[in-house]
């Protein structure tokens, strides 16, 4: 409509200023003409050098807390009036519904402008924020040119900590088998090279072998082994029962949590073990610390969620027989090598978590 209303301005003025033989109404229909091209020319300009990022006001947050991102457009350039209008995406990767708003900013010369979208979710896990497009126009508000760099921004809500108390039952020890290391097993003692091999995602950028990778001119990571006597795997069993999609993630997530820190402060190490399908079914990430726990966690969290098939624990013995197999489901329950110890319910994990016996 503003583009028809224009060329209509320009043919009447034009019109007038011919019948008439009016130069300075010839001289303002050129201007008229003129006008929307300025304005092409300007948002070109714009769109070549405003910048717009997407970031994550607080990277990890705690369950119930509030989440919220930042879209941020820059004008460096002297000139004023600058427009700019995104598209934007946001949800929770377990959900999969996405919510979608407009922002639209207007910048001066030199400015930054920056606007927080607030997201509330009342679920653990990864959740995200994306640009879908953006338009950057002119001054007038006639021409608007579209950019197609892709932003996107990831916070991981974590679960709750609830005080656990964790007691395991007396188990032999043979002698020496402190020293004892399987070099069969990858896991992060410094002192023991396993193997090398080509970097894949989820590596840790501490564990690159920088030589070699100048070398070969690709990124080359070390695995190492671990002490032979880590003899606990920790399941995450995610997968959906009938008709639940999200229900109970929140309850597994903290046992889990709270499970894993309980182990560690009784200086014992062991396995985070879940399903990926995309990454060839089972993953797993040996523990020492709190810092590789939550690393592990946030690994965890990019896999899919599957519907209810055969239970992790089963698929990991298969694998691995000799662990102590510590395992939580989304139906509450506490599985040790496939006896359930414990059934938690969401009213009362709290008190049932501060005294847990393996």
């Amino acid at each position: 409509m503003k583009v028809l209303l224009h060329v209509l301005g320009a043919v009447i003025i034009g019109y007038i200023g011919i019948y008439y033989g009016n130069s300075l109404m010839m001289a303002l229909c050129l201007a008229w003409i003129l006008f929307p091209i300025i304005g092409l020319i300007l948002a070109w300009y714009f769109s070549r050098h405003v910048k717009v990022e997407l970031e994550a006001v607080q990277p990890i947050a705690d369950w119930g807390q509030k989440v919220s991102f930042r879209l941020t457009a820059e004008n460096p350039t002297w000139i004023y009036g600058a427009s700019v209008w995104a598209r934007l995406e946001y949800g929770h990767d377990y959900e999969g519904d996405e919510r979608r708003r407009k922002v639209f900013l207007r910048l001066k010369a030199k400015e930054r402008q920056a606007v927080e979208i607030e997201c509330q979710s009342d679920l653990v896990g990864l959740v995200h924020c994306r640009v879908r497009s953006y338009q950057v126009g002119d001054p007038f508000g006639w021409f608007r040119l579209s950019r197609h760099d892709r932003r996107e921004g990831r916070i991981a809500v974590l679960p709750k900590e609830y005080p656990c108390f964790v007691t395991f039952e007396e188990k032999e020890e043979q002698p020496g088998e402190e020293e004892v290391y399987m070099t069969h097993l990858r896991g992060e003692n410094p002192e023991e090279v396993f193997q090398v091999r080509e970097y894949q995602a989820g590596d840790r950028i501490r564990n690159i072998h920088w030589k070699l990778s100048a070398r070969a001119e690709e990124w080359i990571v070390r695995d190492f082994v671990h002490p032979g006597q880590c003899r606990l795997a920790l399941l995450a069993d995610l997968a959906m029962p009938q008709g639940q999609k999200t229900e109970g993630l929140n309850e597994v997530l903290a046992v889990l949590l709270s499970l894993g820190l309980a182990i560690l402060r009784m200086q014992e190490t062991f396995w985070l073990v879940w399903r990926d399908e995309d990454r060839d079914g089972l993953q797993r990430i040996f523990v020492e610390n709190e810092e590789g726990f939550y690393e592990g966690i946030l690994q965890m969290y990019q896999a899919k969620l599957v519907s209810e098939c055969t239970a992790i624990e089963d698929l990991y013995r298969q694998l691995y027989e000799e662990e102590l197999c510590i395992s939580v489901n989304r139906k509450g329950e506490l599985l040790v090598n496939g006896q359930c110890r414990k059934r938690f319910r969401p009213e009362t994990i709290e008190s049932q978590l501060k005294k847990i016996y393996l």
